[in-house]
């Protein structure tokens, strides 16, 4: 009988310690994965970013070759802003379906044949519609590749993970906008476009190759991640974000005009900027991505707050105070960090679905960027560069607001899961 009962108990150990011997293999195996998807995602990325943004500095000349007002080749950077804030949730929500290394692959995959297309046949509608379906999609490579970061890493570590993809971002925007106002006035265009488009495919194939296959089995389906949109709190977070780009960008829309017009800096100076003023943002980076794991509303305000008495105290001491330089570092630190923040934070309400979370991340901060942007114009309209600091107050303050509501429709939650649990 003895025998008997110690049988049962000697399986159901050897069980245990088989199942957790495949849970501490399968973590490796993750840890392993990870560490390859992570530079690889950051470097295509920054690949991606640079498309998106180095149209700004190449504006000038592509509306000289092209015959068209500036005002109508400034339509191909709103015109991709709009396209990802209308279309890439939707991309996304069909792309989940895919295995992710196919979907990142082929993403990047347009993105190359777009603009060697454009290179190679240079016309306004063409430029428009390559813009157009490059916006749309970007949202998906983003979302997708966060969507992997967020299956290989562990809960605690995803803040960290992702912050070190966003580097990509920082390296396209550190490469992109100085870049464009290098070689706006001297390059041809359309060898930048070509020589991004290359790039682009490269990265398609490095995609292909080295990315690993990651499981698609515990994906909610299309409706299941849908029903994130009647959740009070993605909602809310998501107005949040919308709040914190258009705070950010009523004044960084317009850095370089603050840097030529208030700080007096010109052609190579303003490029060497720009580079710095994104180049210090690696540290914001990754400071947001600690901070974003245990205290992603706290570090979302922190990081707002930041960019806010920064270009408040620049509008009052002007550009030739000797604190302006020290002013725009920090600047520069809590811009990066308000990105990771808002990523992380968004994802980790919907857990459920994080790669659709971050699409809809991304179109209200696409939003945002609008609508900061365009108040930050009419304040210049009405009251000169000065009145910036104006705009992001009052967009901080309203993000402020929002962030205490989340918190407060937080804590109703929790105390609805008590109570449910407690019965």
């Amino acid at each position: 009988m003895a025998r008997q009962r110690g049988r049962p108990v000697r399986q159901r150990r050897r069980v245990y310690r088989r199942r957790r011997s495949q849970r501490v293999s399968r973590a490796a195996s993750d840890h392993k994965a990870l560490r390859r998807t992570v530079p690889l995602l950051a470097l295509v990325t920054a690949i991606v970013v640079a498309i998106e943004f180095v149209v700004v500095g190449l504006l000038p000349s592509m509306a000289r070759d092209l015959r068209i007002s500036l005002a109508a080749a400034g339509g191909l950077v709103s015109a991709f802003a709009l396209s990802a804030a209308l279309l890439g949730p939707l991309l996304t929500l069909a792309a989940t379906r895919l295995q992710p290394r196919r979907s990142l692959a082929a993403v990047a995959t347009i993105f190359g044949v777009g603009n060697l297309l454009a290179a190679a046949v240079p016309s306004h509608g063409l430029l428009l519609a390559v813009r157009i379906v490059e916006g749309a999609i970007l949202p998906v490579f983003v979302s997708v590749g966060a969507g992997v970061i967020a299956i290989l890493a562990s809960p605690e570590r995803q803040g960290r993970a992702i912050a070190q993809v966003n580097i990509g971002t920082i390296a396209g925007l550190v490469f992109a906008v100085p870049a464009g106002v290098a070689l706006g006035t001297s390059a041809d265009w359309r060898s930048v476009f070509a020589g991004l488009g290359v790039l682009a495919l490269a990265g398609a194939v490095a995609l292909a190759i080295g990315l690993p296959t990651v499981s698609t089995s515990c994906r909610p389906n299309v409706g299941k991640q849908a029903t994130i949109l009647r959740s009070p709190l993605v909602l809310g977070h998501l107005v949040l974000s919308a709040t914190v780009f258009a705070a950010m960008f009523a004044s960084y829309a317009y850095l370089a005009a603050i840097l030529e017009i208030e700080a007096g800096y010109r052609g190579v100076q303003v490029a060497m900027l720009l580079m710095g003023f994104s180049a210090i943002g690696l540290i914001g980076n990754a400071i947001g991505g600690r901070v974003a794991d245990r205290r992603p509303i706290e570090g979302t305000v922190a990081a707002l707050l930041v960019v806010t008495f920064a270009v408040c105290a620049i509008s009052v001491a002007g550009g030739h105070s000797w604190l302006f330089l020290p002013l725009l570092a920090l600047w520069g630190a809590g811009h990066a960090a308000g990105f990771v923040l808002c990523q992380v934070r968004v994802m980790s309400a919907a857990d459920e679905a994080p790669a659709f979370a971050m699409s809809l991340n991304i179109a209200a901060c696409n939003l945002g960027i609008a609508v900061g942007a365009v108040t930050g114009g009419a304040l210049i309209e009405v009251s000169g560069l000065r009145m910036l600091g104006v705009g992001t107050a009052v967009f901080a303050a309203l993000a402020v607001s929002s962030a205490v509501i989340i918190q407060r429709i937080d804590q109703l939650r929790r105390a609805a899961s008590k109570v449910q649990a407690g019965s």
